[in-house]
């Protein structure tokens, strides 16, 4: 992050915190932690104080990505599916709490992997700026824009990414359960405190890891991860026929789970969770069809479709503010500067990142309602999405914490 030049103009977006001081999912990860034994300095949740956690020889968080407050309310108002829901009829929310911000799956389960705030695990969106690494890309599958590896296999990733982890303070074992291919991938390999990682494909599989560990003697942990209604999410939308389908197989998933552990000896704690909801999209903006705007970037923009960071040429600042408020994208976000953005608190309380300054951008467009962005590399493709996420509007933000074994 440069020092910009002007300061953005007034827009009318407004621009909510997440509540850190008791109601976000950062604060359901200290609860977690200290009822576990371990060290936290975040305040705890205040819907699951860190002693109704204590006593249980296994606790279970699931997320499944995507699975907005907004979303489930919407499908349990149909009468035929509120009739036929096996779980979520029948199990109301122990609260709605906000996730962290950026509402946007790389920053939402690092929090969770970790126990930080994305101020101090400095993953902020989808994609990353590494400038020291003359790189960007999407973290999570370990690629630049143009599909390389964003380094060789020696490459130290770990020590690289330097993750505070509050999470590893537990003394109890720590299970990794998720979708094939992401536990042995080098982002995960970057975490090295799991105690195993264990993975699956379809959902039965899944229900079978959590039946397993929840069997076991020895105490522990266990961090489960389901991605696929997320996608469906954004390839239909997310109150679209097949998200409310797959949602149907969500809600039998979970019925199916608070049954078998309603059947064990000492059943676990299990805590459902979502990483962020989803929001339809009506408009999709290409930055890079906006003639001039990309001469005036110094390297691609990185973050989310719905909080764009950019990183602008030191004199090209001017340019960059009249394209940017300028038809056709005058009224379509707000724009903070990167300071504006840091002083926002969105990011969270604790102790920043080293990296934290140089990973945000000059500037940083937060999408209005229904609108977002993309900023591809030369002859990459473009995405039409039909619902996403990272942007500040309660659909995205707002997320439902079932818990059963209190």
């Amino acid at each position: 992050m440069t020092a910009p030049h002007l300061p953005p103009p007034p827009s009318p977006v407004p621009i909510p915190v997440p509540d850190y001081r008791g109601g976000s999912l950062l604060n359901l990860m200290s609860s977690l932690i200290r009822g576990q034994g371990g060290h936290c300095a975040h305040a705890p949740l205040r819907a699951l104080p860190s002693a109704a956690v204590k006593g249980h020889r296994h606790v279970i968080l699931l997320l499944l990505d995507g699975m907005g407050a907004g979303q489930l309310d919407h499908y349990l108002a149909s009468p035929s599916r509120r009739r036929d829901s096996p779980f979520f009829a029948s199990h109301q929310p122990l609260a709605v709490i906000d996730t962290v911000s950026p509402a946007t799956t790389a920053a939402v389960v690092t929090t969770v992997a970790t126990g930080t705030s994305p101020a101090e695990h400095g993953i902020l969106g989808w994609h990353l700026h590494f400038p020291d690494l003359g790189i960007s890309g999407p973290l999570l599958p370990y690629r630049t824009r143009t599909g390389a590896p964003m380094a060789p296999d020696e490459f130290p990733l770990a020590a690289y990414l330097r993750l505070p982890c509050p999470l590893a303070t537990i003394s109890r074992a720590r299970h990794l359960v998720s979708v094939a291919g992401i536990p042995d991938s080098p982002t995960t390999r970057a975490q090295p405190w799991w105690t195993t990682r264990r993975a699956y494909s379809t959902l039965p599989e899944l229900r079978n890891h959590l039946v397993a560990i929840a069997r076991e003697r020895p105490q522990s942990y266990t961090y489960a991860y389901w991605d696929h209604y997320d996608s469906v999410c954004h390839a239909s939308g997310p109150l679209s026929r097949p998200a409310v389908a797959h949602l149907k197989e969500l809600d039998r998933l979970l019925a199916d789970l608070a049954d078998a552990f309603a059947h064990l000896p000492e059943p676990p704690l299990l805590l459902v969770i979502a990483d962020h909801g989803l929001t339809p999209v009506e408009r999709l903006l290409d930055l890079s069809k906006i003639p001039g705007l990309y001469a005036t970037f110094a390297t691609l923009p990185s973050g989310d479709a719905r909080c764009v960071h950019l990183y602008l040429r030191p004199g090209r600042v001017h340019d960059a503010l009249a394209l940017l408020n300028a038809p056709p994208l005058a009224g379509t976000h707000t724009l903070l500067t990167g300071e504006q953005y840091l002083a926002s608190g969105l990011l969270g309380p604790g102790r920043p990142h080293p990296d934290l300054t140089s990973r945000v951008g000059d500037y940083v467009l937060l999408a209005a309602p229904g609108i977002i962005f993309q900023f591809p590399a030369p002859y990459s493709r473009v995405f039409h999405f039909k619902g996403h996420h990272s942007g500040l509007l309660p659909a995205e933000t707002r997320i439902p914490l079932f818990a059963l074994g209190l």
